[in-house]
């Protein structure tokens, strides 16, 4: 371990698969090194090209900033980028206190990788052979849901780069952003440059649109039916609703009433950055059984 000042290469691909820091975390990190100095060393690959940095991209930048030194340090069996973002991706997993659209972006990313070969120089047979993560391996390792991390393919694949970056940032959730990410670039633009509350307003509109071209015949009621009082419908407790097997916050069941519509019921989990809820139904038990049922 040595002391590095100016021979630190940042490399822009493993800089950004590390979600960043909040206000409030660089201000207290801000903080500690002021008071403490930078105690962690910072970790880099070491390559012909020089040691490119793959962890502590923040105090590094305090410290530059503050003319404080620090302390480099080599993570050896590291020979290719691929083991690089590995590297990254799992070290971040066990260091930071991300949500889960965040490590559903990560996970992400390891689905798309191979395992690494245990076997690496033996020869060219073995360096074929490595397997690769899939989608419920990695989801159990970063506790998420395989389908967060098919969301997290869809912001990938279909979104805008500053969608993604929105989720990686753990400003919006991945269910949200991948329901945005359907739209034609030129829209998603728009709705992105409206930050945070229109992403999701985008999602709950595009989740309603579904559920009346799935389900016309349930969105349509006739003059009588509207004018008509509503028969009572029987009440069932709260704690009948599951949890959200999306985000794991608790549902609840909401009566919505349309002049043209009548009055009819949705469940919607309790958690604003998720977008997940049930289609329109006149009978309130009917769409607890189909969240319950989706659970």
């Amino acid at each position: 371990m040595s002391t590095i000042s100016n021979q630190i290469i940042i490399d822009s691909e493993f800089r950004d698969l590390i979600p960043p820091l909040t206000v409030d975390e660089r201000k207290g990190l801000e903080a500690d090194i002021l008071a403490e100095g930078c105690l962690d060393s910072l970790k880099v690959w070491e390559t012909e090209l020089g040691n490119i940095l793959i962890d502590g991209h923040n105090r590094k930048s305090i410290c530059d900033a503050h003319g404080f030194p620090y302390e480099a340090e080599s993570i050896p069996g590291l020979e290719s980028r691929e083991d690089v973002k590995r590297w990254i991706i799992q070290h971040q997993r066990h260091r930071r206190n991300l949500n889960e659209a965040q490590r559903a972006m990560l996970a992400e990313i390891l689905a798309t990788m191979d395992k690494g070969n245990p076997h690496r120089g033996q020869d060219k047979l073995n360096a074929q052979n490595c397997a690769f993560n899939s989608q419920s391996e990695v989801a159990e390792q970063f506790n998420v849901s395989r389908r967060s991390v098919q969301y997290a393919r869809k912001v990938r694949e279909l979104g805008i780069p500053a969608l993604a970056q929105m989720v990686t940032a753990g400003q919006v959730s991945v269910s949200a952003a991948a329901e945005v990410a359907k739209l034609p670039e030129d829209q998603q633009r728009e709705i992105v440059a409206g930050g945070v509350e229109a992403i999701q307003e985008a999602s709950r509109q595009m989740h309603r649109k579904q559920d009346t071209e799935n389900y016309p015949e349930e969105n349509s009621v006739s003059i009588e039916q509207v004018e008509s009082e509503p028969a009572p419908i029987p009440q069932m407790p709260e704690e009948d609703i599951l949890f959200c097997a999306h985000c794991g916050n608790p549902a609840k069941a909401v009566k919505d009433f349309d002049i043209f519509q009548g009055v009819r019921y949705y469940v919607i989990c309790q958690n604003e950055d998720c977008s997940m809820q049930t289609p329109l139904r006149k009978k309130r038990e009917e769409v607890i059984e189909i969240w319950n049922r989706r659970q």
